[in-house]
């Protein structure tokens, strides 16, 4: 079947769930960027997509959430072998921070 998961990892309590699941990547990525677009459709964010060693699908994805976020910041950065170990070299994904969340630390 070919499904990719979509899971959200909850801020107050760390625990995993499953958002969506999606056939292919481009869905998949899609999925990602509506789900976020939804929490934090009227704030000033920043934006931190995360990859295995998938490059091309993680700039893919910073494109669509550059389109659907008020990124105040926007990177992508690959994940360390040793999460990786974890969930394997395939993962692609986002760290949303809302800015007002730094407001006195910067």
């Amino acid at each position: 079947m070919n499904l990719k998961p979509i899971i959200r990892v909850d801020h107050d309590d760390g625990k995993y769930s499953t958002v969506a699941k999606a056939r292919s990547i481009p869905r998949a990525l899609t999925a990602i960027a509506d789900h976020l677009h939804g929490l934090y459709a009227d704030s000033s964010v920043w934006v931190t997509v995360l990859h295995g060693r998938f490059a091309e699908s993680a700039d893919a994805l910073a494109r669509l959430l550059g389109q659907r976020l008020n990124a105040a910041r926007l990177e992508v950065l690959r994940i360390s072998p040793v999460l990786g170990v974890h969930t394997g070299p395939g993962i692609v994904g986002a760290a949303v921070l809302p800015m007002q969340l730094m407001t006195g630390l910067v």
